[in-house]
């Protein structure tokens, strides 16, 4: 299975982003919380999303920094959590 693991995360940044965003202001040194007016409700929203969408589980633990600091940090550690979810 093949996933766009970028397009992914960054359409459900932009859909729980509490300012308008767009795909291409979203990069990898991203600030998530700062730039993108994220809220804890909002994380809490886009983890659940992510779980949902890509089928893993992501601990409550999990749900700090640097992983919400860093756009690439997130991608990271989702990319991480798909990768145990294939070794399996």
């Amino acid at each position: 299975m093949s996933v766009d693991l970028d397009n992914i995360l960054k359409e459900i940044i932009i859909r729980h982003s509490l300012i308008e965003v767009y795909h291409l202001e979203i990069h990898d040194d991203s600030d998530l919380i700062n730039e993108f007016g994220l809220d804890s409700m909002s994380i809490v929203n886009i983890f659940v999303d992510i779980e949902s969408e890509l089928k893993i589980e992501i601990r409550v633990e999990e749900f700090r920094e640097p992983v919400m600091n860093q756009f690439s940090a997130l991608k990271r550690h989702v990319s991480g959590k798909l990768a145990q979810k294939i070794y399996q």
